[in-house]
């Protein structure tokens, strides 16, 4: 009876043992090997960025500089990157526009390259985006959160939006008046009334089917 005990006793404690070992190696990848793995990796890619800090990352010197920025008047000619992104901005004039941050254990990979980002943009399948608050995906859905197929489709809707020729109108006329600029497509703007179309052939048909902006 008592080896049974002592059998049962010391197999539940080397499930223990075995349990406990393999969560203590859980965290410690997660939050030391894994990071400096990526780390290597990215860097032999030629990105470059400050050096992980285990837990924390960059959180603690990000909250930090936006402390500071907040705390400072800012004149109505600076910039407003550095108020807002000011851990941001600091890498990228830092590191070059290819850069990494670390939020806690996961790096950020901060893309300003033209070429990148549309190579980012054309392999949606490859380059997921980040998991969310599952509340946050509920409310606010669109093209900013959609991935794959769904995200094509949407993108496809709202493609022609971002045509350039849209925006290539000659029937834009800029008038002053009082000391404001007003600018409208198509239409004409006059004191105390309201957007006219302008009298020239074919321009009522351009006014009508597009927009008048004031």
């Amino acid at each position: 009876m008592d080896s049974t005990v002592t059998t049962a006793t010391l197999i539940a404690a080397l499930l223990s043992s075995v349990l406990i070992l393999t969560w203590a190696y859980q965290v410690i990848n997660w939050l030391w090997l894994t990071p400096k793995r990526l780390e290597r990796s990215l860097k032999r890619q030629g990105v470059r960025g400050g050096s992980y800090r285990i837990l924390y990352g960059d959180m603690k010197e990000n909250l930090k500089m936006m402390q500071e920025a907040k705390s400072k008047p800012i004149g109505l000619s600076e910039s407003i990157v550095p108020r807002l992104l000011p851990y941001v901005d600091q890498c990228l004039k830092t590191y070059g526009n290819s850069s990494i941050m670390w939020l806690g254990p996961k790096p950020r990979i901060l893309v300003m390259e033209p070429e990148l980002i549309k190579d980012i943009f054309n392999k949606i399948s490859e380059f997921h985006k980040p998991k969310g608050n599952p509340l946050t995906r509920l409310l606010a859905t669109g093209v900013a959160t959609y991935e794959d197929d769904k995200w094509v489709k949407h993108r496809k809707l709202i493609n022609p939006t971002y045509f350039f020729f849209f925006f290539k109108n000659p029937f834009i006329i800029i008038y002053k008046r009082n000391g404001a600029e007003r600018a409208t497509k198509g239409a004409r703007y006059e004191r105390g009334g309201a957007l006219r179309p302008p009298r020239y052939k074919g321009a009522r048909r351009r006014y009508n089917n597009g927009l008048a902006l004031i």
